[in-house]
């Protein structure tokens, strides 16, 4: 987010006078392509248009490491209302791209074990609201280092983030196979209140199945929904392979106010049998069961009070207690 400043003050600069088009137009590509430039990402702009206007245009921007350019778009429009700054919002009737092309994960990002450490959510509080009413990208082409397999996906939505406040709405629909992804989702930082309603399908012989490493590679369908403040929060789970259901239940999580301990559980169960190989099956059996009740203290320290896993050939019950360091303590 450190980034995002500059890219405000720079779009801030679009307001000036329109006679100076053609010098404010190199002014902002030079700095948009120097703030937003990093050690280890260069960013370049070609073909940008109508940087004063109501509706400007990009023929290509790229982003490359020092293995040469990762992600390229391609033919992107902007129609926004530019006076729309000086009340402190940037209003987007319509952000669109002809194409978008991942060629490989850019190199170089390394996870520390600050990445790890547990943090409360909250969405960015930027210096100015954010409202996108239409997100249109034609096409989203994934190359085959990335997944394994080269995909393509059509994007489409809107979005709007103020004052800590956000909603999404995304639909995305792979164009060389049939499935698609539906999320509709809301937060708010001050009342913690989260919405969220997320459905994935895929057909057999699919990406995920194939990722997963599932037998035969089935049919799936996946859906979490919920509705209520993050710090008292339960969501509906549903996996289904080849149009049976597999695993449902109930995830939740919930916070202590005293002693600012995050509280999370799990009840799962279903009949998984048919997402392992046929020489595993007996072990799972009809029905699998799950269930978890772990406590984190504000320190970093876990407490499981309550585990068990029932299938046909295990019961397994217990508890735990592991350190702020990661060391068992108890098990």
């Amino acid at each position: 987010m450190r980034k995002l400043l500059p890219l405000i003050l720079a779009l801030v600069c679009l307001t000036l006078p329109a006679a100076a088009q053609d010098d404010d137009r190199s002014l902002i590509v030079g700095f948009l392509e120097e703030n937003l430039s990093d050690a280890g990402r260069d960013i370049r702009l070609e073909g940008f248009e109508g940087a004063l206007s109501s509706q400007a245009t990009l023929d290509r921007l790229t982003i490359a490491d020092a293995d040469g350019i990762w992600l390229e778009l391609e033919n992107a429009e902007l129609e926004w209302t530019r006076s729309a700054l000086l009340r402190g919002r940037l209003e987007v009737e319509r952000l669109a791209a002809e194409a978008i092309t991942l060629r490989r994960l850019p190199g170089g990002d390394q996870i520390s074990p600050d990445d790890t450490e547990a943090r409360e959510f909250n969405l960015p509080d930027l210096p100015v609201s954010i409202n996108i009413g239409t997100l249109d990208i034609k096409s989203v082409s994934i190359a085959e280092p990335v997944l394994g397999e080269a995909a393509e996906f059509q994007i489409e939505g809107s979005m709007t983030l103020s004052g800590g406040e956000g909603t999404a709405k995304l639909g995305i629909k792979r164009r060389d196979k049939p499935a698609e992804l539906s999320l509709e989702t809301s937060f708010d930082n001050s009342s913690r209140q989260l919405n969220i309603d997320l459905a994935l399908s895929e057909a057999k012989d699919g990406l995920l199945s194939r990722v997963i490493g599932l037998p035969g590679k089935p049919a799936l369908a996946f859906s979490l929904t919920g509705s209520g403040p993050l710090d008292d929060f339960s969501a509906d789970l549903a996996l289904a392979s080849d149009g049976a259901d597999r695993l449902t239940g109930t995830i939740r999580t919930s916070l202590d106010p005293e002693s600012e301990a995050r509280q999370f559980g799990a009840d799962l169960s279903g009949d998984l049998r048919p997402l392992f190989q046929p020489d595993l099956r007996a072990f799972f059996g009809q029905s699998t069961a799950l269930t978890l009740l772990a406590t984190r203290a504000a320190d970093g320290a876990l407490s499981v009070s309550r585990f068990s896993l029932e299938s046909a050939a295990m019961s397994l019950r217990g508890d735990a207690k592991i350190a702020a360091n990661g060391r068992p303590e108890r098990v």
